[in-house]
């Protein structure tokens, strides 16, 4: 994964709060799909991204395309930097990259990720000696509904 991948996976989280050289980061509601909210990200007066955004207790959780990747986001209080982690869906184990920026930790989903995701109930993701089980309810709902976003 290049770092460009975390960076911007910490826009897409942040983007509310965020500027960017190319302009202000905006996001407009899109839809509400299976429990998610979606939203459209615009930077600079264009559509750079769209994601999907749930609460479960304490924590959030965002999915986001910006065109190129895949983008899973979980919010922690973590140490800020880069780092590996372990998410089990079912049967299926995936290792992945990621980055913190100290609030969330940002990992880039392949394709088998992905479609793990969308097929799943709950996945475990593993941060070093962290965990946070994750529930999955709605994501096919909310990964249609980014497509669809991304698509117009």
């Amino acid at each position: 994964m290049t770092i460009a991948a975390p960076l911007l996976a910490a826009a897409l989280c942040l983007a509310p709060l965020a500027a960017s050289a190319q302009g202000a980061i905006t996001e407009t509601r899109f839809a509400s799909a299976g429990g998610w909210s979606v939203v459209r990200g615009v930077i600079g007066g264009r559509i750079d991204y769209c994601a999907a955004t749930r609460s479960f207790g304490a924590r959030a959780m965002r999915l986001s395309w910006d065109g190129s990747a895949w983008i899973l986001a979980v919010n922690d209080a973590r140490a800020p930097g880069d780092f590996s982690a372990e998410m089990e869906i079912g049967d299926e184990a995936f290792t992945l990259t990621g980055a913190s920026d100290g609030m969330w930790s940002h990992v880039t989903l392949p394709p088998p990720a992905l479609a793990a995701i969308r097929a799943g109930r709950t996945a475990l993701l593993e941060k070093g000696e962290a965990q946070v089980e994750l529930p999955l309810d709605g994501t096919a709902a909310a990964i249609a509904s980014i497509r669809s976003c991304a698509a117009r």
